[in-house]
């Protein structure tokens, strides 16, 4: 009888001390879900062979509402048909051009060689942007290295810190019941002060040890059945033809192109550009569905967000080769079911805008696209983001990290 009192106060003692350990460790754990959620869901949009398992995102407010149908059958567009005209009377029927645009930054609908391809969420082309010199600079510009390259960075998982601010007072609550144990006991409150601490200690350490290690270990598993990187391409900066501005034929194709973008988009800043990237994607490579808008919720923080130019509004990407969409491949195609698989193929000089964000900056999660591989060729592009206010790059003479 006196061993199994002694065995019970014993057990008793041990909840007491370490049982709102085990208690704060799972508590925690599961307040990384929701913190992660919406960050795991935009991982498994690039992983299409994960997507059926969770439910498709959509922004919560929709855009102007469209009077055009569209055809259920998934859309490829060639550059050439709309400079024939065969895809207007299908997409536009009748509408303005510029109707129901109030809600997205502002473009320039009558510039030269602009084209409309979708009307709801719009979705533009400019022809001729650059000319076929110009992109030829660029190009050879990367192949000699003459530009720098940029190593692609990036993760699959990120946590929303907003939603893991009620863990800290978790914390402190995990270092009540060892005192409420300790009173209980008759033990006076000194003594229970050193467990209440110790507890409290735990959580804290198994709040950041969780915060590092849950997003490993979900990258891992999303790596692993989504089927590896989310890009495969090459990409390089332009830093050397902003200083080298008007020396070489590649540093005024640049200025020309983030020109010409300034214009389309209505932008006399050219600071609100991120500086333009140059991207090669060999026979093969590709980049998975992804969003270019930021959410704010990311780690660096809605401080560090907003003095990096804030939301990205627009993305204007120019095409520097041609490819045959039947037999090359390599269009850029878009997922949400509102544009219905519509495909843009590569043309030499001509752009591509669209709007991964409001005009208030909410993003329009309708925008997720992807890089398809070219098959026995290369594709070549140069893009840049128009953001909400300068990006402080321009100011320190780098280009922001390439979050793509």
């Amino acid at each position: 009888s006196n061993r199994n009192h002694t065995k019970s106060t014993a057990s008793d003692k041990m909840a007491g001390r370490w049982g709102p350990q085990a208690r704060a460790l799972a508590l925690v754990f599961l307040a990384l879900i929701p913190a992660s959620s919406q960050t795991v869901r935009r991982a498994v949009a690039r992983a299409p062979s994960l997507s059926k398992w969770l439910p498709r995102l959509h922004h919560r407010r929709s855009g102007p509402s469209s009077s055009r149908s569209i055809s259920p059958k998934a859309m490829e567009v060639s550059p050439e048909a709309v400079e024939r005209g065969s895809i207007g009377a299908d997409l536009d029927r009748g509408a303005p051009m510029d109707s129901r645009l109030e809600a997205y930054p502002p473009f320039d609908a009558n510039y030269p060689g602009v084209a409309q391809i979708h009307s709801e969420p719009p979705v533009f082309l400019v022809h001729g942007l650059l000319s076929d010199a110009q992109c030829d600079a660029l190009v050879e510009a990367a192949r000699s290295e003459s530009l720098g390259r940029i190593r692609y960075s990036g993760n699959f998982i990120l946590l929303d810190q907003e939603k893991l601010r009620p863990l800290v007072p978790l914390c402190l609550v995990a270092g009540v019941p060892p005192i409420v144990h300790a009173l209980e006991q008759g033990d006076a409150l000194p003594s229970a002060l050193g467990p209440a601490a110790a507890s409290a200690g735990f959580a804290a350490l198994a709040m950041a040890g969780l915060v590092k290690a849950v997003p490993m270990a979900l990258e891992k598993v999303l790596w692993a059945v989504g089927g590896g990187a989310c890009f495969t391409g090459t990409k390089w900066g332009t830093d050397s033809l902003e200083a080298t501005h008007g020396a070489v034929a590649a540093a005024d194709a640049y200025a020309a192109f983030l020109a010409n973008a300034q214009r389309v988009l209505f932008c006399a800043e050219k600071e609100r550009f991120e500086r333009p990237t140059v991207t090669r994607y060999g026979p093969g490579e590709f980049q998975r569905v992804h969003t270019d808008a930021r959410p704010p919720g990311d780690p660096d923080g809605l401080d560090l967000f907003l003095a990096n130019g804030g939301q990205r509004l627009a993305q204007c990407i120019v095409y520097l080769n041609s490819l045959d969409g039947e037999t090359q491949k390599g269009h850029t195609t878009f997922h949400a079911p509102e544009l219905q698989g519509l495909k843009v193929t590569p043309k030499k000089g001509t752009a591509l805008v669209f709007f991964p964000s409001f005009r208030d900056g909410g993003i329009d999660h309708r925008m997720t696209h992807s890089g398809c591989a070219p098959v026995g060729a290369e594709k070549w592009i140069m893009g840049t983001w128009l953001c909400q206010s300068p990006v402080p790059a321009w100011k320190q003479k780098r280009c922001v990290g390439d979050i793509i």
